[in-house]
């Protein structure tokens, strides 16, 4: 928050380390989540999932098209690399997509 990070660590009977348990969990109503915004958008527009701590900021986490360098790009990956571009900037109309 304010560029300052803070660290908490939380307690509790319930944890995860797999993002879809979490996800189902709070979806169950068992608690809180922190999970990239493209992965409970269509939850957060429902009401099924509701923000929390807004002003705070999560750690980035970027999303790459990796692929072999070579003289020609094949027009597959050339079209899937547009194609994921285009899906994120239509879910995630609120992210910097470059």
């Amino acid at each position: 928050k304010d560029g300052q990070d803070y660290s908490h660590k939380v307690s509790g009977t319930l944890s995860s380390n797999d993002g879809e348990v979490a996800l189902r969990l709070a979806l169950d109503g068992h608690g809180l989540i922190l999970r990239s915004r493209w992965n409970v958008q269509d939850h957060l527009e429902s009401g099924r999932l509701r923000a929390v701590l807004s002003d705070y900021q999560a750690p980035r986490a970027d999303i790459f098209v990796v692929y072999q360098h070579r003289r020609h790009t094949p027009q597959r990956i050339s079209v899937f690399a547009r194609y994921l571009a285009q899906e994120l900037a239509r879910r995630l109309p609120f992210a910097a997509l470059t």
